[in-house]
């Protein structure tokens, strides 16, 4: 069956429940995306900015640590270098406080692994701090200025082990750190394509609807006004007598009806008006010949 020869019913609800369709599966993509931007802000909130700040956290307190173990090559006695140690235990409350708040994230395999190096350096790290402060307090600070020509434990161990001990440390904290801002990049780039994606399939959807509307409303009007027009013009032709004019068929929908209906009755006018001038030419025959008859009796 033609799209044309549907009825107007049909045609308005096949419009409708494509429109309909087109929305639900619009709205039902927009809620899709949705939910991935949404997934992707939560782990940008809850992980991915959080871990960038925990890491950052941790690099910023052991480089704190780090100066304090510098602190303890210029001091000049064991007064400086208890001033220093009493420091240290609140530097490492704040590194503790950043682990933890970093380890109660969720982590993949590679963060693990780094996890474990940090953690192997780490250890690594705070026994040269150790020894650098055991160092220290036991260094005779009457001989600094014969430290300062020959060097001294403290010195060595500083630059030596304790040096190489850190860089490792932060060096491990910088690629996790680099890796959380990695995660962290990738999931700003995943929720602005979610974004571009819904947008283009919500206009692409808005512009398919109204496609539909228009191209259904005019499907039902050119439907409508064209055979209208064309009963009453023939209504009008019949008005004034005129039954020869051709009523066109129309298509198969209910205007389509209302003009072969038109045709019909057109036909029956046209027979009726036939008969009835047939009759009255009988009519007008037969009393021609009535009085003909007349005449001649009359004649006789």
């Amino acid at each position: 069956m033609k799209l044309a020869d549907m009825r107007l019913g049909m045609k308005l609800g096949l419009g409708f429940l494509l429109v309909v369709l087109l929305t639900v599966a619009v709205g039902g993509l927009a809620l899709w995306q949705l939910k991935n931007i949404n997934a992707t802000a939560r782990f940008l909130g809850s992980h991915a900015l959080q871990s960038v700040s925990d890491t950052g956290d941790i690099r910023v307190q052991w480089n704190r640590l780090r100066r304090l173990d510098a602190g303890l090559l210029s001091a000049k006695s064991q007064e400086e270098v208890a001033g220093l140690a009493s420091r240290t235990p609140g530097v490492m409350e704040l590194v503790q406080a950043a682990e933890r708040s970093y380890e109660a994230l969720e982590h993949d395999e590679e963060e693990r692994t780094l996890m474990a190096q940090y953690r192997a350096e780490r250890e690594t790290y705070l026994k040269s701090h150790a020894a650098l402060l055991q160092a220290a307090k036991e260094k005779d600070y009457s001989f600094v200025e014969q430290d300062a020509l020959l060097g001294d434990p403290v010195s060595n161990l500083y630059s030596g082990a304790s040096e190489a001990a850190f860089v490792a440390l932060t060096e491990n904290v910088g690629r996790l750190n680099q890796l959380s801002q990695q995660r962290a990049k990738t999931a700003q780039q995943a929720a602005a394509a979610a974004y571009d994606t819904a947008r283009v399939w919500l206009v692409a959807g808005v512009a398919l609807s109204a496609l539909i509307a228009a191209f259904f409303g005019a499907l039902v009007t050119r439907s409508v006004v064209r055979p209208v027009r064309e009963a009453v013009d023939a209504a009008n032709h019949i008005a004034q007598g005129d039954l020869s004019r051709d009523i066109p068929s129309g298509n198969r929908d209910e205007m389509g009806e209302l003009l072969q209906a038109l045709q019909r009755m057109q036909t029956s006018l046209a027979q009726t008006v036939n008969s009835v001038r047939s009759n009255a030419e009988g009519v007008a025959t037969a009393s021609a010949q009535i009085a003909s008859g007349n005449s001649d009796l009359s004649g006789r």
